[in-house]
């Protein structure tokens, strides 16, 4: 019999956002599938408690570093948990530790880490027995989108993590002699003007739009992400992507054997092919994660 997966995250519309390709996977193979952000609103985080409580014969897929580092408190709990990277916070040896920890408890949860590098990190770390639930999954999967409306340069980001990428890409922008470059994701603000001098922002867009901007994609650096979604997306909907050799190491592409030449300084250009595609498309993904939830 199959059990009711209950997806959780830290908002129900990043479920919505990134997961729903793997909902509906399950639904169609069976399963029921619930949503629930634990930090909805004041009261989520108990509600959500008390409904796994209620629930013990469920199974869990755990999204995002908050949801996760409450998910794996409650050892017995089976299913999977999706560390999509650390974030500002990837530097901290406390947090590291607590994972690394948490993870070794965890045997009845399978472990999947979508940066390559914090892979290793705690591939090193596990013993042998417990590696074996411990697996790395790149990304959460692309979607194939129209690019280049505009020509030009795009970068992707919130707002609250300019300050961390700033320097990267003022530093593309001076060897590639980069006027202007467009963010998607922020508005034009002085507060966009002061980081990144030439930057301007075309705010939120449709989800189909975000590729809109630009006929390149620049994957900046400084910001712990596992294997951003939107680089993702550019992949498979084959634009070009500058990106830093740090960068290019810690995401795993060099694992992924993606197509690459050095451009100037510490940047690469990643030109994707149809075996990069299909290994990082929202597909093939979707079945790894699947796999993952049954290997229980």
């Amino acid at each position: 019999m199959k059990r009711n997966i209950l997806f959780l995250n830290d908002k129900t519309k990043l479920n919505k956002l990134y997961r729903s390709a793997l909902m509906d996977y399950l639904k169609i193979n069976g399963f029921k599938v619930s949503s629930i952000g634990l930090f909805d609103n004041n009261s989520s985080l108990f509600r959500s408690l008390l409904y796994l409580l209620c629930h013990p014969l469920i199974n869990v897929v755990s999204s995002n570093l908050r949801t996760n580092c409450v998910v794996l408190l409650i050892v017995c709990l089976p299913g999977l948990v999706i560390l999509n990277g650390m974030g500002r916070y990837r530097r901290f040896r406390l947090l590291r530790l607590y994972l690394l920890y948490m993870f070794v408890l965890n045997s009845r949860k399978a472990i999947a880490i979508q940066n390559y590098a914090d892979y290793r990190y705690f591939r090193r770390y596990i013993s042998m027995s417990a590696r074996l639930r411990l697996f790395w999954v790149s990304g959460s999967g692309g979607t194939n989108r129209t690019f280049g409306k505009c020509l030009g340069v795009e970068i992707i980001q919130r707002e609250d993590k300019l300050e961390l990428v700033s320097d990267s890409v003022c530093n593309a922008m001076t060897l590639f002699s980069l006027k202007r470059i467009a963010v998607v994701g922020c508005n034009s603000s002085i507060k966009l003007q002061r980081m990144i001098p030439g930057a301007y922002g075309v705010g939120y867009v449709r989800q189909q739009d975000i590729l809109s901007y630009g006929n390149i994609f620049l994957q900046p650096f400084g910001y712990g992400e596992g294997f951003p979604h939107s680089m993702s997306d550019a992949l498979v909907s084959g634009m070009d992507v500058l990106i830093t050799r740090k960068a290019y190491i810690s995401y795993g592409l060099y694992k992924l054997r993606a197509p690459v030449v050095q451009c100037t300084g510490e940047w690469y250009r990643v030109s994707p092919n149809n075996e990069l595609k299909a290994i990082i498309n929202i597909d093939n993904i979707t079945k790894c994660y699947y796999n993952l939830i049954l290997c229980d």
